[in-house]
């Protein structure tokens, strides 16, 4: 948005003869209508093979633009008029255009669009604001505030995970038990989508009073690094469980072995029963996991499926 060189305040609601003319007429005006004002219309400067736009926040249309079959261009939109004004269109030459602007109450604007020599207005931005100046430098001030606690609530969470380790935040976050966390090592089946380059090699799944993960180890055959992009989690009724994270720490080079952590909301009592997990990369290798066991709330030491 370009600085205006001047504020134009229409006060609408009063009637007025004035024009308001200006020697920086050819500036870029930003007109700011209040809820009581007077009607006067606004000089602004044109010029034959010069585009003038006025710029709305709320929806405008012409009413009236005087002479209008005479423009070499008019562009409309509901946010947004540019006008290129006749070729022959004489210096000091006016006329009028009128506009109805929409928002919660209708307003109707005047313009005197006056013709200068190699001279004209770029952009007109008008703003329907009835808010009272006050009361916008009420709201920003808020605003200011509000910001600046929440920079002051988010350093504060940052110095606090900075002091914390991992095993400290899972304690407490208040969704282990006080027996641990159910752990099941999994022999489950795999394919993935090219038999050569991706294998499972081991994993195990888990469940907190709030969610049921699993952390696989993965062996990449292929001839290029393998990056998890996208995951889904099927049950035993071929139901797909909705919010499914995924993390993978690094990606997994050629001919190695890495980790993904994949993650997803269930209550304590949902018993989903063998479910199956596809991961995927980028370019569509894939690889499906299916037996997939997730143990239970009473089993807080490990166990084999």
């Amino acid at each position: 948005m370009l600085t205006s060189s001047f504020v134009l305040l229409a006060l609408l609601g009063q009637s007025a003869v004035d024009t308001r003319s200006t020697d920086a007429a050819c500036d870029n005006p930003r007109i700011e209508l209040a809820r009581d004002a007077s009607s006067a219309p606004y000089e602004v400067c044109v010029s034959p093979g010069l585009v003038t736009s006025f710029v709305f926040d709320v929806p405008a249309s012409v009413v009236d633009l005087q002479g209008e079959v005479h423009f070499e261009e008019v562009v409309r939109g509901p946010h947004l008029l540019s006008l290129m004004p006749p070729r022959d269109m004489q210096p000091g030459e006016r006329l009028r255009l009128t506009l109805d602007l929409e928002g919660g109450v209708a307003r109707r604007l005047s313009f005197i669009l006056v013709a200068r020599q190699g001279r004209a207005t770029h952009q007109v931005q008008v703003f329907h604001d009835s808010r009272s100046a006050e009361s916008l430098r009420q709201e920003c001030e808020q605003e200011r505030a509000r910001s600046h606690q929440l920079l002051k609530e988010n350093e504060r969470l940052r110095l606090e995970l900075q002091g914390m380790r991992g095993l400290s935040l899972l304690l407490s976050s208040g969704e282990v038990w006080n027996s641990g966390v159910p752990i099941r090592t999994l022999a489950v089946a795999a394919r993935s989508s090219s038999e050569v380059e991706l294998s499972f090699f081991r994993g195990d799944t888990y469940r907190t009073m709030k969610s049921i993960a699993a952390r696989l180890w993965l062996r990449n055959h292929g001839p290029e690094p393998w990056v998890l992009k996208g995951a889904s989690l099927v049950n035993e009724h071929g139901e797909e469980l909705r919010g499914l994270q995924w993390r993978q720490p690094k990606a997994l080079e050629p001919h190695d072995t890495g980790v993904v952590v994949v993650e997803v909301d269930a209550r304590q009592s949902d018993a989903h029963g063998a479910m199956t997990l596809k991961l995927w990369d980028e370019h569509g290798r894939s690889i499906t996991l299916t037996q997939m066991v997730f143990p239970s709330a009473s089993e807080p030491w490990d166990s084999t499926f």
